[in-house]
């Protein structure tokens, strides 16, 4: 009965890590990518190429590998938007913005 046991309980451990490890979130697709041009901008919210990201202070602005304002950003340029599942923009990145 012993052996009985002990052969559950290894199959128990086993399918237990197995759901555990096939249960985790997959982080990488909770980011949206969105890559095109610039098509509105105000102060607290960017479009690029007809999907919208909400501008928060954790949000990055760079031009060319360079950190730059809000401000300098304008409609037409060049841009990649990273937008996580609640709308907010994570990442800005364009090019050609001049402080």
């Amino acid at each position: 009965m012993n052996r009985v046991k002990q052969l559950m309980m290894h199959c128990i451990v086993a399918t237990a890590l197995l759901v555990v490890t096939t249960c985790r979130p997959a982080v990488a697709a909770d980011v949206t990518m969105v890559t095109g041009v610039v098509t509105l901008v105000s102060t607290n919210l960017v479009e690029v190429a007809g999907r919208r990201g909400m501008i928060t202070t954790a949000t990055s602005i760079t031009s060319d590998g360079h950190p730059v304002s809000l401000g300098a950003i304008q409609v037409g340029m060049p841009a990649e938007l990273e937008i996580d599942p609640a709308g907010d923009a994570l990442d800005l990145r364009v090019k050609g913005a001049v402080e």
